[in-house]
């Protein structure tokens, strides 16, 4: 007889963790906030220090940051898979999103 550790347990009755591109698209289609969510806590500390590391300024990083996930929220339905296919998206290419769009 196997002893089962409480984690083990736990993990398996997690929900497998859904893509970034499968999270995206649930958002673009459907305002999924839960999805939305998931991806900024994913992301959102990468997200920031990439930001404070450009502004430098506290304010600044914090707005760039916000800017960041405002940007992405609004134009959800227009991002496409990174080219490489992973289908995860680094906050290099989220802060990009900035700069594309003047922010």
């Amino acid at each position: 007889m196997s002893v089962t550790r409480p984690t083990e347990i736990l993990r398996r009755l997690e929900p497998a963790a859904a893509p970034d591109g499968e999270l995206l698209a649930r958002f673009a289609a459907h305002r999924d906030q839960n999805a939305f969510t998931e991806l900024a806590r994913r992301h959102g500390g990468m997200v920031l220090c990439v930001c404070e590391r450009v502004k430098r300024s506290r304010a600044d990083s914090e707005d760039a940051f916000q800017a960041v996930f405002l940007v992405l929220a609004k134009k959800a339905g227009t991002v496409r898979d990174p080219p490489d296919g992973s289908r995860r998206y680094s906050p290099g290419q989220m802060c990009a999103a900035v700069s594309w769009t003047g922010w």
